[in-house]
């Protein structure tokens, strides 16, 4: 037995010498060379606060290791290297604030460390809302929002007559902007007699009292008016508030509301009045306020619509009608002038067919059509924008539901599109699965010298790909990813070039040999056998009966509604259903070729060649889906089409025929 001591926190090579001596003084000598390898991780990365006007990612970890940056669902964005003082660096674009990465170091023996979660804050500079303005005396509460941009810090009390109150709103920096909301004093009452009034032919009067007209109500419903009004054009983009004063003729309750609206160049101001009663007369007063409330000219008297029956509008037909309301002057001081009433034309026949019923039990509570037709024509203008979304989703789920690329794969591998990737040197090599073709990406890739020391590790991009730029000598190299092993093959027929297990002799040049893989855990085959299996079952083909069925019954509501009711929006969507139809069963042609069996079932993941016949070259190539889709473009002409590969069940196929392409695409339909 040796017995010797070595340093194992030195990392390094080591060459240990013995001699052995026998009795006979015979002696022997041998070398032991013995390699201390680091076991320990880097250390985690710090990272600086990273902001949404950054155009960096810094940071600090052990010097002279490998940092790598990660998205949110960890795909590989960037790798760099330390300084000997651990400082390291990313160039990124301005992210917006919420966006996250994920940051990792690896040392030379392919030590990792934690991964480190830094999210990107908000640096938007703060500025006020629409709270900060001046408000009147008779204003009791703040209107908008405090903060437009920010958050804020504490919220402020609405100020008393004749005084201001401040805020403040922040971002996630800290940085602050100062807010402020100013009440204006309660003007104090004149105890002067009025004065008395001014000959008309001074102007002053009329520029105290500007003129204020209450022109006409229109659009009267059972629960609502519109009232038109025009002021003095020099209020135009002012935004005055109106005061009206409504009184219900029956019961003389008196109700006061207040709306802000803005004139438009002739000084014309459209106000609506809600939350009325039904078949109610109301005498309506309008005010605006300047300094204080002065009134509008012509009050009016208007009689609300009676409710109907009809909760399915769009199956009822009406007519326009044309609201006639009287005008009212001020009545003498002797005699109290009678109040007209708005008188409103009725429904046509249709109309009153369906509400002759309820004129015969008016008094009757017990009739529940009315509250429901009440309650439907007071959501009608919610309710419309939420029916057309529906009809038209309706209409175009079924064609996304059908699409090629409709469902992804297990693997993510998308084969439909594949093509023109003819075989040509490129200044980096390919790392793909060796079955279905599709490169790999994130796998993890060693570059080995002859002393079997590991001198660089690399990962495979988004299309798989990798390169190595290492100093002249000879390599190997090893595969770091317990899910695949690397295939000893020399050539494929579409990546050419493959690296097969050999020692690699490299000069000037970089290292870019393709890279075969085949996975360990799951085949091609029990992937394919999966999805098959899966697009069988009740599910599966429910969902797509599901999208069908809406879309017919869609498109039958929608005919029964123009039929019963042709109204403008009722007809748009019958056509937009008509168009869809039309492209569906007689436009529509399918863009895609399948490859099946005697059986009708797919064979996925099948070789597709285009070959020119005169040059023996090939021009174009695809792979099948797991549904036996696929998709290739070439140029117009003749060609030699091979199919190859395995089927589910293990057998090797290998067809050739010859086809002619006229129109850039081929889409032919296969059997094998």
């Amino acid at each position: 037995d040796i017995d010797t001591a070595l340093d194992a926190s030195q990392v390094g090579d080591y060459n240990i010498t013995f001699t052995a001596t026998d009795s006979n003084n015979n002696q022997t000598t041998g070398t032991v060379t013995i390699h201390i390898v680091d076991t320990t991780a880097p250390e985690d990365p710090i990272v600086q606060p990273v902001t949404s006007q950054d155009t960096e990612i810094k940071g600090q970890t052990e010097a002279n290791v490998s940092v790598l940056l990660f998205d949110a669902e960890e795909n590989l964005l960037q790798t760099t290297t330390s300084d000997q003082d651990g400082n390291f660096s990313f160039t990124i674009e301005k992210q917006q604030p919420g966006t996250i990465f994920y940051l990792q170091a690896i040392d030379e023996y392919d030590n990792k460390s934690q991964q480190v979660k830094t999210v990107v804050i908000d640096a938007s500079t703060p500025t006020c809302g629409s709270a900060a303005q001046t408000y009147q005396p008779e204003q009791e509460q703040f209107q908008g929002e405090f903060c437009e941009q920010g958050a804020l810090s504490q919220t402020p009390t609405f100020p008393e007559p004749n005084q201001t109150t401040t805020w403040q709103c922040q971002n996630e920096i800290n940085q602050t902007v100062d807010c402020a909301a100013t009440r204006l004093a309660t003007p104090t009452p004149d105890p002067t007699p009025e004065p008395t009034p001014e000959p008309i032919s001074k102007p002053e009067p009329e520029k105290k009292l500007k003129a204020c007209t209450f022109d006409k109500v229109t659009n009267i419903t059972p629960n609502s008016v519109t009232l038109k009004t025009t002021v003095d054009k020099s209020y135009k983009k002012d935004k005055l508030t109106f005061r009206i004063e409504q009184i219900n003729q029956q019961t003389n309750q008196k109700e006061i509301k207040k709306i802000k609206a803005t004139p438009n160049k002739k000084g014309e101001v459209t106000l609506v009045i809600n939350q009325l009663n039904p078949d109610t007369q109301y005498k309506l007063k309008l005010s605006y306020l300047d300094k204080k409330y002065h009134p509008c000219k012509k009050d009016k008297t208007v009689t609300t619509k009676k409710t109907t029956t009809n909760f399915l509008p769009a199956l009822t037909k009406t007519e326009e009608v044309t609201e006639e309301v009287s005008e009212e002057t001020p009545p003498s001081k002797e005699e109290p002038a009678p109040e007209p009433i708005a008188t409103v034309k009725e429904t046509t026949p249709l109309q009153t067919n369906l509400t002759a019923p309820i004129q015969e039990k008016k008094e009757s509570r017990t009739f529940p059509l009315e509250k429901i037709a009440t309650l439907v024509n007071s959501k009608a203008k919610a309710i419309l924008p939420l029916g057309i979304a529906t009809g038209f989703l309706a209409t175009i789920l079924p064609f996304l539901a059908t699409t090629p690329l409709a469902t992804k794969d297990l693997f993510t591998l998308p084969v439909i599109g594949i093509f023109n990737r003819r075989r040509k040197q490129n200044s980096w090599g390919v790392v793909f699965e060796q079955e279905t073709k599709q490169p790999l990406q994130n796998i993890s890739i060693s570059l080995i010298n002859e002393d079997g020391k590991k001198i660089a590790t690399t990962y495979s991009d988004q299309q798989g790909r990798y390169g190595f730029l290492p100093e002249p000598g000879k390599y190997t190299i090893q595969i770091d990813n317990p899910h695949f092993s690397i295939n000893a093959i020399e050539q494929d027929e579409l990546y050419g070039d493959t690296y097969s297990k050999q020692v690699i002799t490299v000069g000037d040049e970089p290292i870019t040999l393709n890279i075969s893989l085949t996975p360990l855990k799951q085949s091609w085959i029990e992937h394919a056998s999966q999805q098959i299996n899966k697009e069988q079952t009740i599910l599966y083909k429910s969902r797509q009966f599901l999208f069908t069925f809406i879309y017919y019954l869609g498109f039958l509501w929608t005919i029964i509604a123009t039929i019963l009711y042709p109204s403008k929006l009722n007809i748009i969507l019958l056509i937009l259903y008509s168009l869809f139809f039309l492209y569906d069963r007689i436009i529509k042609k399918k863009n895609y070729g399948t490859i099946k069996q005697q059986d009708n079932s797919p064979v996925p993941f099948i070789l597709l060649s285009l070959t020119n016949p005169q040059t023996n070259q090939r021009e174009a190539f695809a792979v099948t889906d797991t549904r036996g889709r696929y998709y290739l473009l070439a140029n117009n002409g003749d060609y030699n089409l091979s199919l190859s590969g395995k089927l589910l069940d293990g057998d090797t196929i290998k067809e050739t025929t010859s086809v002619n392409i006229n129109k850039g695409l081929l889409k032919e339909d296969w059997e094998v």
